[in-house]
């Protein structure tokens, strides 16, 4: 009898849960999905993303917020397609059980402008991936320009990993992270520029000379060895003495006088 009892008990737990679950699922589906709140950081001090734009491309794959349920939200669809939007990092979306929608964005942060010999310009970030430029925001980093047609498409992260040498884009993507991770370097070199060797030169903000930095290889080494240069080996005031600075040797640097 006591076995029959916690058979049937158990029979009615399951039962309940069942039905239970049958009514939370039914009241889910009638739960109508609100207009989404869209959360934009803005910790990269660069503003490419608006709210309009994300509407924009939700509207694109079927969202208008009025007739929609919040069963028939597809989350994964609405991060696939709001990641594509130049200028997005990172997006999760993900909903409340009162319907309302989240939608966070980390936004993508520039750190150098590369404009090739085509004259097509287009940024790369701090993940060494190109993006577009935008109408809706400048950021104000580091240019290379010169001898090389790198296009927009490409991307340090795509590249194959099994070849053999660095390509063009990599030399930059390593100079232009340097720049970045040193506050001395991003408030002193304005501009770069690649020459027909293919060899990298820089102008300063401050002295009237080119810096010729040569291959792009050893790149921390050359910006340390500069830094001490500027801080430690010459006075402000002599910098104009010389045209060109060279740093393309290892552990000297070559000046040439006006």
């Amino acid at each position: 009898m006591k076995k029959l009892l916690k058979i049937g008990s158990w029979v009615l737990f399951v039962a309940s849960t069942f039905v239970v679950l049958g009514f939370a699922k039914s009241r889910h589906s009638k739960i109508p999905c609100e207009i989404p709140k869209i959360i934009i950081h803005h910790d990269t001090g660069f503003d490419f993303v608006s709210s309009e734009m994300v509407l924009e491309q939700l509207r694109n794959i079927g969202y208008n917020f009025q007739s929609n349920q919040l069963c028939e939200v597809d989350l994964r669809s609405i991060e696939e397609k709001i990641v594509k939007v130049p200028g997005v990092a990172k997006v999760e979306a993900y909903v409340f059980l009162n319907g309302e929608l989240i939608i966070d964005i980390t936004q993508r942060r520039p750190i150098v402008r590369i404009i090739n010999a085509s004259g097509t310009s287009f940024y790369m970030d701090d993940n060494g991936n190109s993006m577009p430029l935008s109408k809706y925001c400048f950021a104000k980093v580091p240019v290379i320009t010169g001898y090389f047609e790198e296009s927009v498409n490409c991307s340090v992260l795509q590249f194959d990993s099994k070849r053999k040498k660095e390509s063009l884009l990599d030399e930059m993507y390593s100079v232009a992270s340097c720049i970045d991770e040193n506050e001395f370097w991003q408030n002193q070199l304005v501009q770069m520029y690649i020459n027909r060797n293919l060899e990298l030169e820089m102008i300063p903000r401050v002295g009237d000379q080119r810096i010729l930095f040569g291959e792009m290889n050893n790149v921390n080494d050359k910006f340390k060895k500069l830094e001490i240069f500027y801080k430690q080996g010459i006075k402000a005031e002599r910098l104009n003495l010389y045209d060109t600075l060279s740093i393309k040797y290892k552990d000297q640097i070559v000046c040439s006088k006006k």
